[in-house]
């Protein structure tokens, strides 16, 4: 088990409903980590690694495709032209650990509106008259966020603002401001 991990949500309560939600754990220079957020009217998903962050030179900002770990990491988006022409291998040890540390991020934070265990959150969300996609943040969990005008926030205690505002001109997601 590696440290904790540290995460971000914004949430557009009069607009698209989630806008971005992710997680991240520092090992060393590196920070390993998923996202999830709108892009158009979709959401897109990918566990990533920044490599060397926390050293003069980093390094890339490696992405799977979507959620497949097992097919490595297929973009570098440092880089103008993201799509590598063959997939990186992840870290075998962080293969398992990412994919728990997302099933827990899930049960804590998300629900998925189209499974059918999720019908109470639906109904939830109709009555806050809220927003809702592909994915959304469950509604005894939106008491967390930060209320502002028009995107509500939530950041955990020792989130690294520096790690967000390096991924968000660079990650294919819409959400861009903090």
């Amino acid at each position: 088990m590696r440290g904790t991990p540290e995460t971000f949500l914004a949430f557009a309560p009069r607009g698209a409903g989630l806008l971005c939600a992710l997680f991240y754990v520092v090992e060393g220079q590196d920070v390993f980590g998923w996202f999830i957020g709108a892009t158009d009217s979709q959401h897109r998903a990918a566990f990533f690694e920044l490599e060397k962050f926390y050293s003069p030179a980093p390094g890339g900002f490696l992405a799977t495709d979507g959620n497949d770990l097992q097919g490595g990491w297929r973009f570098d988006y440092s880089k103008r032209k993201p799509g590598l022409d063959k997939g990186l291998p992840v870290p075998q040890d962080w293969i398992p650990e990412l994919d728990r540390l997302q099933d827990v991020f899930d049960q804590e934070w998300l629900f998925f509106p189209e499974d059918p265990s999720a019908a109470r959150e639906v109904e939830a969300y109709r009555d806050m008259e809220l927003p809702f996609g592909e994915v959304a943040i469950k509604p005894q969990a939106l008491g967390k966020l930060q209320k502002g005008a028009a995107v509500w926030r939530y950041f955990s205690p020792h989130f690294d603002g520096n790690v967000l505002d390096y991924l968000m001109p660079r990650w294919p997601l819409d959400y861009r401001d903090r």
